[in-house]
């Protein structure tokens, strides 16, 4: 943004909306929100396109991709591909992946490709997993790799010789080098009797996807993005000249160009600038219009989709606990359906606290840092019949079961010791938790389970070394548990 161009100090830019005031816009810069093909609202899955389809840039990338593919089944052993295909968002880069994983399908080698990302729900768009998933990286274990896990890493990695990372701005040096990523799929490739790769990755081709305008490496500084030159001064000093020697290999680079997402004039231009910080005021002045309580704004008619299943954001948890509990209440009174609060059984060795060991439980609590408390699950959740609810964990990436998918409630199994409930009441205490939860999700490549609708899933109460709560379980016993999903504030 040109300082120059915007005065700061205008009343229009405070926070205090009942001072917001704007100079007259003129209709050809007032911002429209479009929406493209149907209603649908949740985001789906990607999929593949004739390759003929995919324009300049893309098939460039998919040529590159398919043709060394191709001289490795002929047996010529090209040199590990070490690619990025970069470009903003709308120009096609995951179309263009999956189209590549149809044309493995095609030669019957499915099984040499693994997709990855940071992030469950970006993995879960590209039928992927995330990459601590598939280097069995913990964040909370430190970078030695037991004998079993060094078993379970080279049976995973045993046929995969490709690789796709999405999203990979939110990839750091670190992550990439020697103690994280490469190194632990460097072991996985490992094999006995056979000479260790003198490549990274274990010799795997690799191919990263993504832009860097967009989200910065996780739980780091901005120095350890992957294009971010590595100084004296940095922290893991080691680590990070090792993912930056790592990266520097990707010398194979096709950036897309074409937006093929948004079509609005108006909205592409000011994206354009924003990428490059480079708004001007009359954006500005658009992006106003589009401001809630501006008495310019066009027209939003709450009631109506896609604004009445519309979710809240905000960086405070209180406010969202606020909004889901208002929401939920608001979505008892107008479907008239009671809300059920169910309490965690908080126990030692199977038996209830006394109310000394409530007491110390309480204290430990209180002494808990930020991250310990992070951690724990909450004592009380309330549901409904219909209610929106939202997965908060990565439970099975390749089920589209991660951190960010929708559903709702459709059906609650009560204990068959649970007393008789007083269906008047608003708000009813359980006494007991439920035996399961059934929710809807709205995409998901679960298969659809027995005498259930299609893509709903069962969720049943779980235990924790804290406090029992409710955690979606989608197919076997065995897969992982997941922290009860929140109310989604609409």
């Amino acid at each position: 943004m040109d300082p120059s161009q915007t005065t700061y100090n205008d009343a229009s830019c405070h926070g205090d909306v009942d001072v917001f005031h704007l100079p007259n816009v003129s209709e050809e810069i007032r911002a429209e929100v479009r929406y493209l093909g149907d209603a649908e609202t949740s985001e789906e899955s990607l999929t593949s396109v004739d390759p003929a389809c995919l324009c300049y840039d893309q098939f460039r990338a998919y040529d590159i991709i398919t043709a060394h593919l191709n001289a490795t089944l002929a047996g010529q052993n090209p040199r590990p591909l070490r690619m990025l295909i970069h470009g903003e968002p709308g120009t096609g880069k995951s179309k263009a992946i999956q189209t590549v994983t149809e044309y493995f399908v095609h030669r019957q080698v499915r099984f040499m490709l693994q997709k990855s990302a940071y992030t469950g729900i970006a993995a879960s768009l590209i039928d992927g997993k995330t990459t601590h998933t598939i280097a069995m990286i913990s964040p909370w274990k430190d970078n030695t790799i037991s004998a079993e896990s060094k078993a379970k890493l080279q049976a995973h990695w045993k046929h995969i010789q490709y690789l796709v990372i999405d999203e990979v701005s939110m990839i750091s040096k670190s992550f990439l080098a020697k103690f994280k990523l490469s190194r632990n799929i460097s072991i996985g490739k490992m094999t006995e009797n056979e000479a260790t790769s003198a490549h990274s990755f274990g010799g795997v081709s690799v191919i990263l996807c993504g832009d860097f305008f967009q989200f910065p490496p996780v739980a780091c500084g901005p120095s350890e993005a992957l294009y971010f030159p590595t100084t004296t001064v940095q922290r893991n000093q080691e680590e990070s000249q090792t993912g930056c020697t790592i990266f520097e290999e990707f010398t194979t680079v096709v950036t897309l160009k074409e937006q093929m997402r948004v079509t609005d004039p108006v909205w592409l231009d000011f994206l354009k600038h924003l990428r490059f910080s480079r708004v001007q005021e009359h954006h500005i002045l658009m992006l106003r219009t589009l401001v809630l309580t501006n008495h310019k704004c066009i027209a939003t008619d709450y009631s109506n989709a896609p604004w009445n299943n519309a979710s809240l954001v905000t960086p405070r948890h209180a406010v969202r606990r606020l909004w889901n509990d208002t929401a939920l209440q608001k979505h008892g009174k107008e479907t008239k359906h009671f809300v059920l609060e169910c309490h965690a059984e908080d126990t030692i060795k199977g038996q209830s606290l006394t109310l000394a060991e409530r007491y110390a439980a309480l204290l430990r609590l209180q002494g808990a840092d930020s991250k310990q408390r992070k951690q724990d699950l909450p004592d009380v959740v309330r549901i409904a019949f219909g209610m929106k609810v939202m997965v908060t964990q990565n439970v099975e990436t390749d089920l589209d079961i991660a951190n960010g998918p929708r559903g709702t409630i459709v059906d609650i199994w009560l204990d068959p010791n649970e007393p008789s409930l007083a269906l008047q009441q608003p708000l009813i205490k359980l006494k007991y938790l439920p035996v399961c939860i059934l929710v809807k999700l709205e995409r998901t490549c679960a298969s659809r389970l027995k005498d259930l609708e299609e893509s709903v899933i069962p969720v049943e109460p779980t235990y924790t070394t804290n406090h029992t709560v409710l955690a979606a379980r989608p197919m076997k016993a065995q897969l992982s548990h997941a922290r009860s999903a929140d109310a989604n504030s609409q």
